[in-house]
């Protein structure tokens, strides 16, 4: 039985379809069984279970059985954060800036970065489903100068798809090697001519080869960073930057 991107075995689905029967299991011995029985693991060899929770629902609703009901669990750090977050004055060159770099963001700043991303960026902070890459974009002079985050690909994108030529068979097969730019963000008082493409330069050199890195831009912005770092629009509202390098965005972290 195929589920949006994974095929399970006969035996994993007679296997799920009695543990729901029964109702003995609940939710979180069957991500972990479900994991273990399909080998289903992220980039980092762990138990996938963040796309085991998502897909259970699907593959229940397929097989015409109740999953176990949620438990109840306190509120987490992915919840709209406040919009607290101090911008920084500074107006130089990049020369001026020293070293410029890419630096992912720790576990105990992730609530940090969402403030930053919800005070400053347009499209405001979302935790989007799948799993999520951050960057700070450090100066070795200045410290945080904005921020970066990249995720899995949506699995339906007309447009992308489009431009891609992507049939059905296609997508299922490579959809893992797309990555999305969700938010790029330098801090709205930070004036470096060329930051916004260098910054780009630096997430697109190095490390692993996705297929495609996509972005999108709201009306009046021109993408023009994205331009200058070597990608091109696919359509008025889109920018896209095939067969480039992404570092460990390519493997998505969470």
């Amino acid at each position: 039985m195929i589920i949006g991107l994974r095929q399970f075995s006969a035996d994993t689905v007679e296997w799920f379809r009695s543990a729901c029967k029964q109702g003995t299991h609940a939710r979180a011995e069957l991500t972990r069984n479900l994991c273990r029985r399909e080998a289903w693991l992220d980039y980092r060899g762990q138990p996938n279970a963040a796309m085991v929770r998502k897909v259970m629902p699907r593959l229940a609703a397929e097989l015409d059985v109740a999953l176990p009901a949620r438990r109840s669990s306190p509120p987490t750090s992915c919840r709209r954060p406040a919009a607290a977050y101090p911008d920084q004055t500074l107006s130089c060159s990049l020369a001026e800036l020293g070293e410029v770099q890419l630096v992912p963001v720790e576990t105990a700043d992730r609530h940090r970065f969402a403030l930053m991303i919800e005070s400053h960026h347009p499209e405001r902070w979302s935790r989007a489903p799948g799993v999520l890459l951050r960057y700070w974009i450090m100066s070795s002079c200045r410290g945080v100068l904005g921020g970066l985050s990249f995720g899995s690909a949506g699995w339906q994108l007309q447009p992308r798809n489009a431009a891609i030529g992507w049939r059905g068979d296609a997508r299922r097969a490579h959809i893992d090697k797309v990555v999305i730019n969700r938010r790029f963000l330098i801090l709205p008082s930070v004036r470096v001519d060329k930051l916004a493409s260098q910054v780009l330069r630096l997430a697109l050199r190095y490390g692993d080869r996705p297929l495609l890195v996509y972005s999108f831009t709201g009306p009046g912005q021109s993408g023009l960073s994205y331009r200058a770092a070597g990608c091109r629009a696919a359509e008025r509202s889109g920018t896209s930057c095939p067969g480039q390098p992404l570092g460990a965005a390519a493997r998505i972290a969470a």
